[in-house]
């Protein structure tokens, strides 16, 4: 219930706010270090995705158990030095311009 009444506070304070403060410019983050820069922003680590928020976590109340604010955590990809390694793990893919283990998929590189 305390959560609830937590969102609802956050998104009434959104309503109040001029609408070009929080336009989505989050959303086209999709590292943590790009999504970081931003402050009124937060990032979500099981989700991979940057989303409208502070201290107290993301407005719309998505990724309440997981986010991160101000500092994004090492990689946990980096201490891979093998590509069979990496892309043993969902969150991981190799680089082959770098023989790097990076955060993201064989797809989408995110650091």
């Amino acid at each position: 219930m305390l959560l609830i009444l937590i969102i609802l506070i956050k998104l009434n304070s959104l309503k109040e706010t001029n609408e070009e403060t929080f336009k989505p410019h989050c959303v086209n983050n999709n590292s943590c270090k790009s999504c970081l820069l931003d402050n009124s922003c937060v990032w979500c680590p099981l989700d991979r995705k940057c989303v409208l928020g502070d201290s107290s976590g993301p407005f719309d109340g998505s990724c309440l158990n997981s986010f991160t604010f101000s500092i994004c955590p090492d990689s946990f990809c980096e201490k891979y030095n093998e590509c069979s390694e990496c892309i043993d793990h969902v969150a991981c893919g190799w680089c082959g311009e770098t023989n790097k283990c990076v955060d993201g998929t064989s797809v989408n590189h995110f650091y």
